[in-house]
Order: C-alpha cells, then sequence, then structure tokens
C-alpha cells in the first residue's frame, strides 16, 4: 500500500531504495493512487539517484531556504526549471543555491550553477560552469542574466557531452 502520490513517493523510496542500494534487486514498481506517469517518473528518478539509470534531462539542485535568502529563490528555480524543460534535451545538472553557506559548493559541482547572495554578503552572485566561477550577476537582472547563461552553456554542449554525475572537466 503507498497511499496518495505525496505519501507513497516517499514510502516507496524508503523501501526500495534501501533494496537497491545493497544490491537487492533487479526489478521495481512504484504505485500510487495517481496519475500512472508520476510513477514512472519516480521510478526513473529514484534509480538516476543511485546511479543506476543514466539522466536523459535535467537534474535541478535548489536550496531549500532559510532565513539568510534575500531573493525570490522560488521563482527561480520554476524559471530555470521551465526553460531547461522547454529547451534541451540533454542530461544536465543545475544549481541554483542561496547564500555562502551551501552555494558555492553545490554550484561548483554542477554543469552550470550559481551562488545567489544571503543576508550580510554583497549583492552579487557568482555563476560557475564546470567547476569554475565564469563570472559575478549582479543586479535586477539576475536572475535573467542567469537563465540566458544557462541557454548560452546548453548550445554549447556536445550532444553526448553530460552524464548523470556530477560536471565533468571536459565539458565545454
Amino acid at each position: 500500500h503507498a497511499g496518495t502520490r505525496e505519501t507513497g513517493s516517499i514510502r516507496s523510496v524508503a523501501a526500495l531504495g534501501t533494496l537497491l542500494a545493497n544490491g537487492i534487486g533487479d526489478t521495481i514498481r512504484i504505485s500510487y493512487a495517481s496519475d500512472p506517469v508520476y510513477e514512472v517518473e519516480d521510478g526513473v528518478e529514484l534509480l538516476c539517484s543511485l546511479d543506476m539509470r543514466e539522466r536523459k534531462g535535467i537534474e535541478l539542485i535548489a536550496c531549500p531556504t532559510c532565513g539568510r535568502i534575500q531573493v525570490d529563490l522560488f521563482t527561480l528555480v520554476e524559471e530555470v526549471k521551465k526553460t531547461l524543460e522547454e529547451e534541451i534535451d540533454l542530461p544536465i545538472k543545475v544549481a541554483v543555491m542561496g547564500c555562502i553557506v551551501n552555494g558555492p559548493g553545490e554550484s561548483k559541482a554542477a554543469h552550470i550553477g550559481i551562488s545567489l547572495p544571503g543576508t550580510g554578503e554583497s549583492p552579487r552572485a557568482p555563476v560557475y560552469e564546470d567547476g569554475e566561477k565564469v563570472c559575478t550577476l549582479e543586479g535586477p537582472t539576475l536572475a535573467k542574466d542567469f537563465l540566458e547563461r544557462i541557454e548560452a552553456y546548453v548550445a554549447r554542449m556536445p550532444q553526448d557531452a553530460i552524464g548523470c554525475d556530477a560536471a565533468r572537466s571536459d565539458t565545454p
């Protein structure tokens, strides 16, 4: 019994993730009392998270937010997700992080990432591509500028350059 997607996803991932991570089982089935498309999506995400399947789309890493964040992270994350879903079909890891606590590390580990300013930090946001800082964005167009950087990054990507793992140093 899995229940609704909200509770069933947690129950399924807890049970199946533990078994698969320990090498037990070779077939999974996730069932919810909702649209079966979600069952497939969540099963694929579980396998990608365990590095048992190559990701075929975006992996969006985002800050859970806290009292330090000084920007509208939720809107930016949704804009990034929408842009990537509409524009690319390649596997890519994008980090949208808030503040210096986790931002730079997660951004460096992604193919492209941004570390947004937090309380007490200058209102500037460093952008990383393939582990290297490439620029710093600031001002009222920060979100738009980051989306444009993502689009430019994707345009430079070879069709087979990116896999399920973190950023590769040989990716342009």
